[in-house]
């Protein structure tokens, strides 16, 4: 077994770390063990919740934002210490456990911390025991929101007239937060615009492979697949998309249109009349 997973299993103090952590460590890559591990070293030895919100936070994290993220982070101004701090973002985190958080005291404290620290211009994000040991995916994807606001900007800025543009944006934005779904498959809509199919195809296989229940990838990349007369994949892009959104008036009206192309008139048939169902949403 890897020697710092050993040394991660030995800091782990609840049945609940010892279950969740080992999976993230493994999903890392070695590379990465030790500066991990001595992240979760400065964790508050009996916070579990700290851990477990560190590690799935962590194996999400670009490079960069790995290199940022400070465990234990004092405001000496503020008589605080942020649990999880990014101070170029100048973002906070705080795990705030059912235990010391939930008297009246404490209650006081933590938002008198909070607005100080806003008025120093941070973000402070606060869980709760809850958010992190039953949804800790959902606070991550709050927290990579937070660190990732500079790839909407470069998003609003697109235009249908300017498709290169749209490109480099999304390609900056792709740059910011690489995990993000969002600027694949809007950068495959630019490339798409552009009549470059074969890369708005590998955009949206990316998008799906990173948000894999998205309709409206599966559509779109359908539509690139019709572009290039390649009927049988744009056919199952379509049927995915409908598995995930049943009344995507657009997608059985496409898929019909696929169909017809392959000689297929009883489907391509169906498919028209399934349309017709739907046509207050075709556009």
């Amino acid at each position: 077994m890897n020697n710092y997973l050993d040394q991660l299993l030995r800091l782990c103090n609840s049945e609940l770390e010892c279950c969740l952590l080992p999976p993230i460590f493994h999903m890392i890559g070695t590379a990465d063990h030790k500066a991990l591990y001595k992240l979760l070293e400065q964790c508050h030895r009996d916070s579990h919740i700290e851990r477990i919100l560190l590690c799935t936070l962590f194996e999400k994290l670009s490079p960069k934002f790995r290199g940022d993220l400070v465990v234990g982070h004092p405001i000496s101004d503020v008589k605080t210490c942020i649990d999880f701090a990014f101070p170029e973002a100048k973002i906070a985190i705080y795990c705030d456990g059912f235990g010391p958080h939930t008297n009246a005291d404490a209650f006081s404290r933590d938002h008198y911390q909070s607005r100080e620290l806003q008025l120093r211009g941070w973000r402070v994000l606060r869980f709760s025991q809850e958010d992190i040991e039953v949804y800790v995916n959902r606070a991550v994807s709050t927290i990579l929101r937070a660190l990732n606001p500079k790839p909407l900007s470069y998003f609003n800025r697109e235009t249908q007239d300017d498709n290169e543009r749209a490109i480099s944006d999304y390609t900056k934005g792709i740059e910011l937060d690489p995990n993000n779904a969002y600027p694949y498959h809007h950068r495959g809509l630019a490339y798409y615009r552009k009549g470059d199919y074969s890369q708005a195809i590998s955009d949206h296989a990316k998008g799906i492979e990173l948000d894999p229940n998205n309709a409206s990838a599966y559509y779109n990349r359908g539509v690139a697949y019709y572009k290039k007369d390649d009927f049988y994949p744009a056919i199952a892009d379509f049927t995915q998309a409908i598995a995930r959104n049943p009344d995507h008036a657009k997608a059985y009206y496409s898929r019909g249109l696929a169909y017809s192309k392959k000689g297929d008139r009883v489907r391509a048939s169906a498919d028209r009349a399934k349309a017709k169902q739907f046509r207050n949403t075709l556009r």
